[in-house]
This record gives C-alpha cells, structure tokens and sequence, in this order.
C-alpha cells in the first residue's frame, strides 16, 4: 500500500525492532512502527475518541483470544465493538473451525 500510512502497534522491543529491519531491508517508508507500553483499552478507546475514522484496519489474532481472558461477554464485546467502529472496514482473523468446536 504505497500511498497509505500504515500504523503498526507492537508491544515487544524484539519485535520492533525486527518489524524496523524488515521496512528498511524491502525500502518500505510509510509504515510508523510503535510500542505499546499501555494497555491495548487505552488504545482502543483513545481510537475510538478520535474524530478520524481508518480507512482500513487489520485486527490482530489477540482480540479473539482477548474473550478467554475477558471478565464477561460484554467487556469484551465493548472493546470489540469500539475496535469495529473505528474504522470503514476492518479484516478480522477468523480462527479455523477446529480451534473453535469441540
């Protein structure tokens, strides 16, 4: 996506800095790589207060597994919803169905 600005959020330093070696090994200049040393709801919801929505946004896997560590379904279902209206489309990972049937 050459003409975007790509955000990346990531929380380990090691990652990070991986991400930054792969951009400049494949010469890419418009994606802003960023640690989090917050909570991922502060984020979100700091997102979601903002006036500009996202043209794009690509969920992580970890707002699925956020509803196993979730105190009810309506938490999670608050931080999905304000994740989902932030921007004009989001992709979300979807598990295989294997990993969500018993």
């Amino acid at each position: 996506y050459p003409n975007a600005t790509v955000i990346s959020l990531e929380r380990n330093a090691v990652k990070v800095a991986h991400h930054l070696k792969i951009l400049k090994y494949l010469g890419v200049q418009n994606n802003a790589v960023c640690k989090k040393t917050t909570d991922d709801s502060i984020i979100y919801r700091n997102i979601y207060e903002s006036p500009e929505l996202f043209r794009f946004q690509l969920l992580p896997q970890n707002v699925l597994q956020e509803f196993i560590s979730s105190s009810s379904v309506a938490d999670w279902g608050l931080i999905v919803g304000t994740v989902l209206s932030s921007a004009l489309t989001t992709f979300v990972h979807v598990p295989r169905a294997a990993q969500v049937s018993w």
